[in-house]
Order: structure tokens, then C-alpha cells, then sequence
């Protein structure tokens, strides 16, 4: 009702206001009633001495006479709690007989009777009539109430019944991870005990390897020794020999590039054409050929090549290895330059024999005659007897040479495959050095090898049993961690499941375990997450009523699955609901005997005293059932 113009109040009001006790306390000091006030706060409507009201909110304050004026002065609504002047003020309704209730006072006189107000004290002046309905509402109510608690009671065993199987489950978990942690010390004692003997005997192979390595040492150093002086001395023949041929190889290429170069082409001699193609063919098989064989030495890079030579044959001379690589090395060489040479004397030969001598081409007349002086010397040097005398002398350091690198072989293979000659090989019969090879071996193989492949096969199974170990008592603790709280009553539930059809899809939600959506057409699975804990408030109380799922499957572009599980008391664990208020974030009800209050929790939590109240209260949704859809009145407000 709003008032306009200069006037205040109502003459309707005025009257309303008369009716209603509303300005003074009596006599002896007892508070008089305000419509819309509750008891709690009917003390800070009383007028005082300066006969004024100041909102509750402490913001203003106004005249006493504007308190339920049908005028809203405080920015909170809390001068008109009898009036829907303020939409934010709140109306308190006493509803004799059954519960107190408070809507918002923009419901009052609205026309409309409110079933949060069953006495009609809501619609005191808007002309119809509400008959008190609160000893209805609290017959239902008091029904209500009564199922509840024999939920309650009922709910209340069973969840006595988890928590002693709990305890029972916690004491046998705890026992295990005792047996597995002394088990574990067993396991770490075995290891430290394996890993010193293994460190001895390995210590003790390593020593029997080191002597016969020492021993294999001493035969390959004897033979080298041995063969040392007989390599030197082939090795300084093969220098001399490489030296000679790589000569021969530089004149011929030297006679082929010159008449390549300055033969007469007018002659169109058939057989010069012939060997400069031959010739070419050569230079391109070997790039550096012609370049090595047409160079200018000066006397400095002459010395050089010298000093080098030498340092090297020093060298060669006192390591058996340097000179084995130089003789291979020179053995190539010479391999090269007798191939080269052969191709070269070919090509010439076929030249000196076949170009015509009618052309009197000087450049290839020459070099016809320099290849016979060339071969000439080549005679004289192959059959002189201090040559033959060396080539013989080379073939025994030759031998030499093969049969001390094929002794360092079977040396260095007898060493090798020590460990399969299990019996007296003939070779080593007299043989002090095989001796001495298997009486090592022996101990290895027969004795402390065997016992250290023992140790060592020991010691890798033990590292994983304790692996395998730690990782229980790991499970072991987190699983009982993971219940901790509410006297670790949901260690008796965990793996147990639920499932409920909602249509579309079915739920399936197992205890601390794996929450699924199946879908019901075609049986398609999507994680909704494994349990991580119960709510971030945590502690005791509530908090672990309710559970959370997290790192379910992952949304097409959207987050990873996830739902959050609220318990009410129930004396079954049953799924009610579940919802998606937000893109693959799930909400789901279950009841279950966990969420039941305990009787000690009951007892103490004492009588509510009020009319018609037995000392307990219904949840609000169930509150707000009985007193709309149970009572059938459904009967929608204007103003919403």
C-alpha cells in the first residue's frame, strides 16, 4: 500500500497500527508486540525516550511513528516489517502450533495466503481471509518428522555397523602394514648384507681378472718383443721398396703427361691418341696421381719429408703397434703402386711398340726411349744379387712378423674364451702360462663367479621385493589416510558401488573408488573421475559427506570429467540424482546410513524447544514439501 501527497499515514493503518499493541511497553516493562517482529529482535522496536527508531542496520535514524507506516525510510527494509512498503524487509509469522517462519514483507497483503505463514497473519489487511492451517501443517509435519527419525535411527545403526567393520578393517590394515614394514626391514637388512658380499668378491674378481690380465700382458709383451726386430727391418724394406715404385710410378706418369701434352697433333697418330686416353683413364681412377708426380720439391720441403720419414721410423722401431700399422700401411702403398705401375708400363709399352716412326714426332720418340732406359734399370736391379738376398731376407721377416701377430691372436683368444675351456686343451700341455690361465679361471668359474652371479641375481630380486614392498605400505597408508576422519568409516564401503538408470545415461559411483557414466544406448563408458578427498573445507562434520571425483575423461573442448558426491541420510546407499550444472561438472545425491546422524550425535544435539516441535527439524526442501505440494495449496504470488 504506498502513500503519495504530504501524508504519512493511513487512516486504514492508523487504525491497523491501534489494533495491533504497537507503540509502548507496559507498565511493568514487558515488551509489546510489533507486527512483523520476531521475539529475538521485538527489543530494538520498543520506543525510547526521544521516541525514535533506528534502522537495524545502523544506517538512519527516523521517527518512531514511521516504523510500519507503509512507508519505507531504511535502505534495509527494517521499518516495515508489518508492511510491503520495503521490498527487501522480511515479515516474521508466529504459526501457533507448529514452526515460526519469516517471508519477505513484500508477500504481506498481497492477497494471496502463504504457506510459510499457516496462521494468516500475512494477509492481516488485504480483505480475504486465511484460515490457520498451522495445526495441519504440523500434523504432516510431525509425520514427516517421525519418518525421519526412524530414518534416522535406523540409518544411525548401520552407520554404527560401518564404523566397528571400519575399525575392525583399520586394526587388520594396520597389522599389514606392520607385517609389511617388518617385512621391509628384512628385505633392507638382506640388501645390505648382499651388497657387501658382493662388493667383496667383486673385489676378489677384480683382482683375479688383473692377474690375468697380467699374465696375458706378459705373453703378448714377449712376443712382441720377440718379433720387434724382424718387423724393423721389414719395415725398413718395405719403405725402400714403396720409395722405388712410387719413383717409377712419377717417371712414367711424367713421360705419359709429356707427350699428353707436347706430341704433335697433326701427325694423328692412332697409337699416341691411344695412350693419352689410357692415360687420362688412369689420372681420373687416382685424383692426386698426376699431382704428386709432377710436383717440384724444393730442398726445404725435401728436408721436411725427411725429418718426418725419420721421427716416424723412431718411432716404429720401439712399438710393436706403430710398426704392425707402418707395415700395413706401406704394404698398401706398395699394393697401390704396383697396380699404378702395371697400368702405366701398359699404356707405354703399347705406345713404344705401336706409334708410327715415319712422323719423327720428337716428344713421343723420346719417351720410347726413356721407357727402355726405364725397363733396363728395372732388369738390372730385379736380378742383382744383393736385391734377391734382401727379397729372401724380407720373406723371413715377412714370416716372422705373420706368425708373432698370429700368436698374439691365439693369445689374446685363449685369454678370451677362458671361461669355456673347462678341460686340459692339448696346446697347453707344458704350457706353464695355460697353467696358470686355468688355475685362475678355475676359481672364478667353479667358485666365487658362481657365488657372485648368486649374489647379484640375490641382490636384484631383493631391490624389487622392496620396491614392490614400499609401494604396499605406500597403498597400505594412503588407503587408510584417504578415510581418515568420522572414525574412518568409509573404509568399511570402499569398492563398493551404486548405480541408478536416469534415462539417458546410467551412474555408476564406487566408494573412494571410480564415479561412470554409461550411456544406455550403446554402452559407451566416460570416467567422471577417481575420488581424491572429501570437500576443501575438510575436518570433521559435513565436510565428509561430501566426496569428490576429479581427472575423469576429458570433454570435447571442454575440461577433464569430474563430480562432486553429497551424502544425505538414508538407510540404504541408493543414487537419487545426478545433474550438470556447468560443462562435464556433475553434482550427485545418494543417501546412505553414513550420513545419519549416530544416537550419542542425537542425544546431544538435545529438544527444540516450541509448540508442536518434538526437538528436531526437517531439512528446508522437505520443510518447504509439506507446507506447499503435501498440503495442496499452490496458489502463485503476484508479484512473482
Amino acid at each position: 500500500m504506498a502513500v503519495t501527497g504530504t501524508s504519512r499515514l493511513s487512516l486504514l493503518f492508523i487504525a491497523a497500527l491501534a489494533g495491533s499493541h504497537h507503540a509502548c511497553a507496559g507498565a511493568d516493562g514487558e515488551l509489546h508486540f510489533v507486527r512483523g517482529v520476531s521475539p529475538e529482535l521485538l527489543s530494538r522496536y520498543q520506543p525510547n525516550s526521544d521516541h525514535t527508531f533506528q534502522c537495524l542496520d545502523g544506517s538512519k535514524v527516523i521517527p518512531y511513528s514511521r516504523v510500519n507506516d507503509d512507508y519505507c525510510d531504511c535502505p534495509d527494509g527494517s521499518d516495515e516489517p508489518g508492511t510491503p512498503a520495503c521490498n527487501n524487509g522480511k515479515f516474521y509469522c508466529r504459526n501457533e502450533g507448529h514452526l515460526p517462519a519469516v517471508i519477505d514483507s513484500r508477500r504481506v497483503n498481497d492477497g494471496v495466503c502463504d504457506d510459510r505463514c499457516c496462521d494468516g497473519s500475512d494477509e492481516w489487511n488485504s480483505g480475504i481471509f486465511c484460515p490457520d492451517r498451522c495445526a495441519a501443517f504440523d500434523e504432516a509435519y510431525q509425520k514427516e518428522l517421525a519418518k525421519k527419525r526412524r530414518v534416522e535411527l535406523a540409518g544411525g545403526k548401520i552407520r554404527q555397523e560401518y564404523i566397528a567393520r571400519a575399525r575392525s578393517l583399520s586394526q587388520e590394515r594396520s597389522e599389514e602394514i606392520a607385517k609389511v614394514e617388518a617385512k621391509l626391514a628384512e628385505v633392507s637388512k638382506e640388501i645390505g648384507e648382499l651388497e657387501k658380499r658382493q662388493a667383496a668378491l667383486e673385489e676378489r674378481e677384480r683382482r683375479q681378472f688383473e692377474e690375468m690380465d697380467s699374465e696375458k700382458e706378459r705373453q703378448l709383451k714377449a712376443v712382441r718383443e720377440g718379433a720387434l726386430p724382424a718387423m724393423t727391418k721389414l719395415r725398413q724394406h718395405l719403405f725402400e721398396v714403396d720409395t722405388g715404385l712410387r719413383d717409377d710410378v712419377h717417371l712414367l706418369v711424367r713421360l705419359l703427361n709429356g707427350v699428353k701434352t707436347d706430341h704433335n697433333p697433326e701427325y694423328n697418330d692412332p697409337a699416341v691418341a691411344e695412350a693419352v686416353e689410357a692415360y687420362d683413364a688412369v689420372v681420373i681412377k687416382h685424383s692426386d696421381l698426376e699431382a704428386e708426380a709432377l710436383r717440384e720439391w724444393t730442398n726445404d720441403e725435401l728436408a721436411t719429408q725427411q725429418r718426418e720419414d725419420s721421427e716416424r721410423h723412431k718411432l716404429d722401431v720401439k712399438d710393436y703397434n706403430s710398426c704392425s700399422k707402418a707395415i700395413s700401411d706401406l704394404q698398401a702403398n706398395i699394393d697401390r703402386s704396383e697396380s699404378d705401375l702395371s697400368e702405366l708400363e701398359r699404356i707405354l709399352g703399347d705406345l713404344s711398340a705401336n706409334y708410327n716412326r715415319n712422323y719423327h714426332d720428337s716428344v713421343v720418340k723420346g719417351a720410347a726411349q726413356e721407357y727402355a732406359k726405364y725397363l733396363q734399370r728395372k732388369e738390372v736391379r730385379n736380378s742383382a744379387e744383393s736385391w734377391l738376398a734382401e727379397l729372401e731376407s724380407a720373406e723371413q721377416w715377412r714370416r716372422e712378423f705373420e706368425e708373432a701377430a698370429e700368436e698374439i691372436g691365439r693369445i689374446s683368444a685363449q685369454f678370451a674364451n677362458a671361461g669355456s675351456a673347462g678341460s686340459d686343451d692339448a696346446e697347453d700341455k707344458g704350457n706353464w702360462a695355460g697353467k696358470v690361465l686355468r688355475s685362475v679361471w678355475k676359481r672364478v668359474t667353479h667358485g666365487e663367479e658362481d657365488e657372485l652371479k648368486s649374489v647379484r641375481d640375490r641382490l636384484i630380486k631383493a631391490n624389487r621385493d622392496k620396491s614392490e614392498t614400499e609401494a604396499e605400505v605406500t597403498r597400505l597408508k594412503q588407503d587408510l589416510e584417504a578415510v581418515a576422519g568420522q572414525d574412518q568409516m568409509f573404509l568399511a564401503l570402499k569398492g563398493e558401488c551404486m548405480s541408478k538408470d536416469l534415462g539417458q545415461y546410467t551412474y555408476e559411483i564406487c566408494w573412494l573408488g571410480q564415479a561412470t557414466q554409461i550411456e544406455n544406448q550403446g554402452g559407451n563408458r566416460h570416467s567422471l573421475g577417481t575420488f581424491v578427498g572429501f570437500n576443501e573445507g575438510g575436518g570433521e562434520g559435513p565436510g565428509y559427506f561430501t566426496h569428490l571425483y576429479k581427472n575423469g575423461a576429458y570433454c570435447w573442448n571442454g575440461p577433464s570429467r569430474s563430480i562432486m558426491v553429497t551424502l544425505e541420510c538414508g538407510e540404504v546407499n541408493e543414487i537419487i540424482s545426478v545433474v550438470e550444472p556447468s560443462k562435464c561438472e556433475y553434482n550427485a545425491r545418494i543417501l546412505s546410513p553414513a550420513a545419519c546422524p549416530l544416537p550419542a550425535e542425537r542425544a546431544k544435539a538435545g529438544p527444540v524447544d516450541g509448540p508442536g516441535n518434538s526437538g528436531e527439524t526437517l531439512p528446508t526442501s522437505q520443510s518447504a514439501m509439506l507446507t506447499g505440494e503435501q498440503l495442496g495449496d499452490t496458489n502463485p504470488h503476484d508479484e512473482l
